[in-house]
């Protein structure tokens, strides 16, 4: 009787163990595309009106642990600048601002999967986040200001597993302010989808 239960728990420990051995670790590129939104933060203006959509690239490179962990470098960049126009708050002027931001991003990963194909992911990473502001007024010529700042980003998305190697990703990101007072500054959320291919499979 002892002999069948010390099998039987041994059979139960081994299943327990196989299900929980994590995936041979990968390293993956990934390419995405979506749409960003700046919020404006223009206090020195009374906006008259403003464009503050535009759409944004990522590339990068991970490297997964294993089932749940990895990290990722990623770069993003808007394709086209956001804008806006009014008069300065100190003497009435006119102002035109153009802006382009972008980032380069370290992050570590937590993967979730509830099937063989499909996961989702959160992570939380930080880098330099840079931005160009070029600054028109009827006065003088376009003064154009470059900043950069050490910035957070947080991420929340679905991975589907397409192939041996290839999964079909959507996310959303959130990331800190860009910017300067004197220019634009503000947070940052990306919607996008996009592609990650791998040496080793990912899921």
């Amino acid at each position: 009787m002892k002999k069948n239960i010390f099998t039987i728990l041994l059979v139960i420990t081994s299943s327990i163990i196989q299900s929980q051995t994590v995936k041979k670790n990968a390293v993956y590129f990934n390419f995405s595309s979506g749409l960003s939104r700046s919020e404006d933060g223009l206090a020195f203006i009374f906006k008259g009106s403003a464009r503050q959509w535009s759409p944004m690239i990522n590339v990068g490179v991970g490297y997964r642990y294993n089932k749940n962990f990895g990290l990722e470098l990623n770069g993003s960049t808007m394709i086209t600048p956001i804008s806006a126009e009014g008069v300065f708050v100190s003497n009435s002027g006119k102002v035109e601002i153009e802006a382009k931001h972008s980032n380069v991003i370290l992050s570590p990963m937590v993967f979730l999967p509830f099937s063989n194909k499909s996961e989702i992911f959160l992570k939380v990473g930080c880098g330099i986040l840079f931005s160009k502001s070029t600054i028109a007024t009827s006065s003088n010529n376009d003064n154009e200001v470059f900043t950069d700042n050490f910035g957070y980003l947080i991420g929340l998305g679905f991975n589907k597993k397409v192939s041996e190697n290839l999964v079909l990703s959507a996310q959303f990101d959130f990331s800190d302010s860009y910017g300067k007072k004197e220019a634009w500054t503000g947070d940052l959320g990306l919607l996008h989808i996009g592609i990650r291919y791998s040496i080793n499979s990912l899921l």
